[in-house]
């Protein structure tokens, strides 16, 4: 059973002050020494790890644990366990604040969200932070560590394993110590098992639901890009909303706002088949009209060339080499207004409420053209999931919600190779599970499917 000791670092400049920290950076005190050194640290002699914030306070007093329990390995510095930040209370004197800005400081002082303090954390975020350090307690069982962090942060922290309000009071002194058995025993972490790139996790708390990501790759500038591009989708549409992301030691974690509803799989009524291409239409619009140069460009006759060198199926080449050579392809592909598309809108990534459709994991987003998205769409939400979707009548209304005039030989070629890709993708998984092989074989009997229309072959 994992047991975590939660310390609040001892007293500081700040502290003595009393001067609001937040994420001001303040050395431990002469008295924060004097403190330190009464510490009864018996009860830490046999941890694992000792993980601290980053501000000096903090280190000063890990460092002191450190080394009055001779504890070898080193201190791990987690940027989650830093103080919240208290926006424009940060680095004043309450008494400064009460002639001032009181209204904010009243706020402060009842443990109110600091949402409504200017440039505050929001409350939310602080959450994340929270869940994102949690995350390494779900597959490790047997940890012991000890945690030094602040006052706000160690409120919310304690506040959301015990599944209680984020705010509620607690008596939280310099150099207290919490000790806690089994610090997931009251979240619930659910995992979904469709996720091929990521452990994805629905986590619920008290005040709220999110979604945990937890991916091999570090962050990148894309990632910041995608944030931002997710903000701008969420003005019209309904998408994840990012709160929180972070490096760890070998991999990364996003948060997300959860998003409430089901994955349709099948067929679907025609209502929902109908509200779907209305709104995967809008999201192409709005995809089209984002100006960006941060994502990579799509080259489609580039790709099938790489993948022919892959897929070791004399048939698949065959195609791939048809596709290549198709005049009406290249001449699109050169003539072709290139935007922003979700190559990846499978039923998975698509979730319902009744009239509302949400949209997940635009990780793969890239710029190609805009019959893409058309096709890319209708191989992955339709032709895997409903052998009797009318491709024509799809094809229509995209051009009627979009005013285009793509014509269906153009789109069943798309649609053939991005199912291809798809194929492609699941035989380059090395250890498939089940999920996986049925997965390929939608693609698979999808792609068989394609081959009855004469459309492509003229």
């Amino acid at each position: 059973m994992n047991k975590i000791f939660l310390i609040r670092h001892s007293i500081s400049i700040g502290n003595e002050k009393n001067i609001i920290q937040g994420d001001m950076d303040y050395d431990i005190s002469e008295i924060g020494k004097k403190l330190l050194e009464k510490l009864n640290c018996e009860n830490l002699k046999h941890v694992h790890k000792i993980y601290s914030s980053p501000y000096l306070r903090a280190i000063r007093t890990s460092k002191y644990i450190k080394r009055k329990i001779n504890f070898r390995k080193e201190i791990i510095i987690d940027n989650d366990l830093i103080e919240k930040n208290a926006g424009i209370l940060n680095g004043k004197s309450k008494e400064y604040l009460r002639k001032n800005l009181n209204n904010y400081l009243q706020i402060y002082l009842k443990r109110g969200d600091y949402d409504e303090i200017p440039f505050g954390e929001p409350w939310k975020f602080t959450q994340a932070r929270v869940i994102s350090f949690l995350e390494k307690y779900i597959d490790n069982h047997d940890e012991q560590d000890v945690i030094v962090s602040h006052a706000a942060f160690m409120r919310c922290f304690i506040n959301t394993i015990n599944y209680e309000f984020r705010n509620k009071k607690l008596d939280l002194p310099n150099l207290c110590i919490y000790e806690i058995d089994n610090p997931l025993k009251n979240i619930k972490f659910n995992k979904y098992v469709i996720a091929k790139t990521a452990q994805v996790y629905k986590v619920s708390t008290y005040d709220n639901n999110y979604v945990l990501k937890k991916s091999s790759k570090k962050i990148s500038q894309k990632d910041y890009e995608i944030n931002k591009l997710l903000h701008y989708l969420s003005k019209n549409i309904a998408v994840p909303i990012p709160i929180y992301m972070t490096d760890k030691q070998n991999y990364s974690i996003k948060i997300f706002d959860y998003l409430e509803g089901k994955h349709l799989l099948g067929k679907l009524s025609e209502k929902d088949t109908r509200n779907l291409i209305n709104e995967v239409s809008r999201l192409s619009e709005l995809l089209s009209n984002y100006k960006t140069d941060e994502f990579k460009y799509k080259d489609i006759i580039s790709h099938m060339f790489c993948i022919k060198e892959e897929i070791n199926n004399y048939k698949y080449e065959a195609i791939l080499n048809k596709l290549i050579d198709d005049k009406e392809l290249n001449n699109y592909l050169v003539n072709a207004k290139y935007i922003l598309v979700h190559n990846d809108l499978h039923r998975y990534n698509i979730i319902f409420e009744g009239e509302k459709i949400s949209f997940l994991d635009f990780d793969g987003i890239e710029v190609g053209p805009e019959a893409l998205q058309l096709a890319s769409f209708i191989a992955t939400s339709f032709i895997i999931e409903d052998v009797k979707i009318n491709i024509e009548d799809v094809i229509r209304i995209w051009n009627k919600n979009m005013n285009k005039e793509f014509n269906d030989s153009l789109i069943y070629k798309l649609i053939i190779y991005r199912l291809i890709c798809g194929i492609n993708f699941f035989n380059n998984i090395k250890e498939p599970n089940i999920d996986d092989e049925k997965l390929k074989k939608k693609y698979i009997s999808g792609l068989e499917r394609m081959f009855e229309y004469e459309k492509y072959c003229s």
